[in-house]
């Protein structure tokens, strides 16, 4: 992080002093909220648990792909390319080899933009026909994913981490209706070129034998309530600036003798590579061979 200013509320302390197995939600305007879970992880030396479960076309990133697949972190897919036994194998894993784990979910499966009405508005008729309270700040949280890991690895978590992000950028004030409205969250270029607005974070620790498990039903109703607190949670921060009181401190920015070294060598090979015909083709073979590989090892594994 770039030297961001992080305000904490709610159960941050007990957070910040554990040392468990956890499931850790959140909601997700922007890729940066990838960033906040490593931040938190790494603020206590644990940043090696997390377990991401995410889309399954992150697969085809070139290497980072491969890297998620041997973390053990879980791919899900969507719109009907969802397989429940691959989920399932790979959360067994977890299980069956006692790996510490954090396992992060993001359960609105993509991106709160206040610009796309038509995903808003689509979200928010799958909750009226489920007949749950409409998400105003959210979208309504998908359940499949979130009943599987719960349903085999309830024993295996000791607490849920349900973590509300909020970024100072996304408040604006509107003249016409005399209020603070929402607009989209700055992104990971965003930051990269030194945009650091005020992050909020509020978490909210969970016992596990709180959290219902056995039902999809129970966990979807479950889940949603969640984020029913996370809608409130998100209008007291449009109207106020804030979730709650709570601590604030800086996040302190990368020291360039940690990261300089890695990047000039990095830089200098890549230049390297592509400054010959042998080397440009190495390179781009490589990549999309090794990525290629990767992707059927997966797929087969």
């Amino acid at each position: 992080m770039n030297g961001a200013q992080i305000a904490y509320t709610g159960d941050y302390e007990e957070f910040f002093s554990s040392d468990e197995n956890a499931l850790y939600i959140s909601n997700h305007q922007t890729s940066v909220d990838w960033i906040v879970v490593d931040m938190l992880a790494i603020k206590q030396d644990l940043l090696g648990r997390i377990r991401f479960m995410h889309k399954d076309e992150l697969k085809y990133i070139p290497f980072f792909g491969l890297y998620f697949w041997q973390h053990s972190c879980i791919n899900v897919g969507r719109f009907g390319s969802f397989d429940e036994r691959k989920t399932i194998n790979q959360l067994k894993y977890l299980k069956n080899n006692n790996l510490p784990t954090w396992l992060t979910i993001f359960p609105e499966g993509t991106r709160f933009d206040p610009v796309k009405t038509s995903t808003i508005v689509k979200s928010q008729k799958f909750a009226q026909n489920k007949g749950w309270p409409v998400l105003e700040n959210h979208l309504t949280p998908r359940s499949r994913g979130m009943f599987l890991a719960l349903n085999h690895l309830h024993s295996h978590f000791n607490s849920v981490y349900d973590v509300t992000i909020a970024y100072e950028a996304t408040r604006q004030w509107s003249d016409s209706t005399e209020r603070y409205t929402r607009v989209k969250a700055p992104g990971m270029v965003d930051f990269a070129l030194g945009y650091s607005p005020k992050i909020h974070v509020n978490i909210r620790k969970i016992n596990i034998s709180d959290v219902p498990y056995e039902s999809e039903e129970e966990v979807g109703r479950w889940l949603h309530s969640c984020f029913e607190r996370k809608d409130k949670l998100m209008e007291n921060f449009l109207a106020t600036g804030q979730f709650e009181e709570g601590k604030a401190e800086l996040v302190p920015v990368s020291k360039w003798s940690q990261t300089l070294p890695h990047t000039l060598f990095n830089t200098c090979v890549t230049l390297t590579c592509l400054a010959f015909p042998f080397g440009r083709y190495a390179y781009l073979s490589s990549t999309f061979i090794g990525s290629l590989l990767g992707i059927l090892w997966m797929k087969y594994h």
